[in-house]
């Protein structure tokens, strides 16, 4: 109440809804959530942290095509944003769009190295394509190298390597 009284007072200013969104996300009211963010996002439509909080909630709520109608807006607010990079290739992985997702991955793994689930899902893809057995191997290793404490990035190791001796 609140923050609604406060986005009230200040109609200009998109932190109070924004604020709200991310309230009624944190308890599961995802509708809300969006609403909320959305009303952020008219008040000012290039409000990076409730476009960002919009397509997370869109795609827990399921709403493939609006998560990523949101991660692709943001990535062109800001080209550098690989984390929304993989979260769309999550997105379009989800749907079917494997060549989407793999793209997806390979833009976020040059913006960041680093980046373990877009190695991860890549390998993933690979092994389970029946593709390039050394590519998923590598990227499977740098999975695991920046997330050594992730269990699930080992395993593509094991996958990998035992494909490649058969």
């Amino acid at each position: 109440a609140v923050a609604q009284a406060v986005a009230k007072a200040a109609p200009n200013d998109p932190t109070a809804w924004h604020l709200i969104g991310r309230v009624h996300a944190g308890q599961g009211q995802f509708a809300e959530a969006a609403d909320a963010l959305s009303e952020a996002l008219r008040v000012r439509p290039d409000f990076m942290p409730a476009l960002l909080d919009r397509a997370d909630v869109y795609a827990e709520m399921g709403k493939d095509s609006a998560a990523a109608a949101d991660y692709e807006r943001a990535i062109k607010l800001n080209p550098r944003d690989a984390v929304s990079r993989v979260k769309l290739g999550m997105i379009y992985q989800r749907t079917g769009a494997t060549t989407r997702a793999e793209e997806a991955y390979r833009a976020a793994l040059r913006l960041d190295p680093r980046l373990a689930p877009a190695a991860n899902n890549l390998a993933m893809m690979a092994l389970r394509a029946g593709g390039n057995l050394d590519e998923a191997l590598e990227l499977a290793r740098k999975a695991v190298a920046a997330a050594p404490v992730q269990l699930t990035v080992h395993s593509k190791i094991g996958r990998a390597s035992c494909r490649e001796r058969v």
